[in-house]
């Protein structure tokens, strides 16, 4: 019996100590793990700000970005954004200085088509971004060079792009400015009775509605999905709805105090009938 007693005690202490042992090697590498992680971080955002010797992170208002500093100075921010392409979201991150001026751009996730909608990816393309503000028109086909094949995941980026410039212009500078999406064009005509998905970006995540059309005309746009401040975005939504229907065009003004909100809502109407067939 006290054979059995000493042999339970001694596995016990094998188990604390070794137990004490995992404990402290997983302490060790996990912080080494995070720093090595943090310090890739570092070097990432300095390829897209090189002035900058040093990047913080910040949230607000549900919004995660770099502020990037020089000896102490804001030198400027890198913002997170996304925009909608043919085959889904396309994120990125876009580096803008304190004049309020694109640094640089890069995709971090996207499901477009390879060797077509992926050349979006290309740094020739995304170099086209360089010095362009959120006075810009930021139009597709006008100062953003169409790729042959791609033009709704080019629409997707320069969307992003956009947003990311009105969340600077919101959460760095402290003021929000308008930011114009691209014409719309097609002729309702051409679309076949139906509903229809699009999805937008919205100022705190996407927004996704459903487009009916009847006879040549939008009949309805219902919301399906969004993540912005429901008390602000709700009634926005709202009263957006009515102005697409009265006004039959996409394209219809932001409402006072939920511009990032009606912006995703214009971005997702016209992804919408962009993406509806033809008769």
């Amino acid at each position: 019996m006290k054979d059995v007693f000493k042999l339970s005690v001694t596995l016990a202490l094998i188990c604390a100590i070794a137990g004490a042992a995992l404990a402290a090697t997983y302490s060790v590498t996990s912080t080494v793990i995070s720093e090595r992680k943090q310090a890739e971080l570092q070097r990432a955002l300095g390829e897209l700000l090189p002035a900058a010797d040093k990047f913080e992170e910040t949230s607000r208002d549900g919004i995660t970005y770099f502020l990037a500093t020089k000896d102490g100075r804001l030198i400027g921010a890198i913002m997170q954004s996304a925009g909608s392409g043919y085959a889904g979201p396309i994120n990125l991150v876009v580096a803008v200085d304190m004049a309020g001026a694109v640094q640089g751009v890069r995709i971090t996730g996207h499901r477009e088509t390879p060797g077509i909608g992926d050349r979006v990816t290309a740094s020739a393309f995304l170099g086209q971004f360089a010095g362009k503000t959120a006075r810009d028109p930021l139009a597709v086909g006008g100062d953003v060079q169409v790729i042959s094949g791609a033009t709704l995941s080019v629409r997707g980026v320069t969307t992003g792009v956009r947003n990311a410039l009105a969340l600077f212009q919101q959460h760095v500078l402290g003021g929000a400015a308008p930011v114009p999406v691209d014409r719309f064009t097609r002729d309702l005509a051409t679309i076949p009775d139906g509903e229809y998905p699009g999805e937008g970006r919205g100022l705190l995540g996407p927004i996704k509605v459903s487009v009916t059309v009847k006879s040549g005309r939008v009949e309805n746009v219902r919301i399906l999905a969004h993540q912005d401040t429901p008390e602000y975005a709700n009634a926005a939504f709202v009263e957006l709805t009515r102005a697409v229907i009265r006004e039959q065009d996409p394209e219809v003004d932001a409402v006072s105090g939920a511009t990032g909100s009606s912006e995703g809502f214009v971005q997702a109407v016209i992804d919408a009938l962009e993406k509806a067939p033809s008769k």
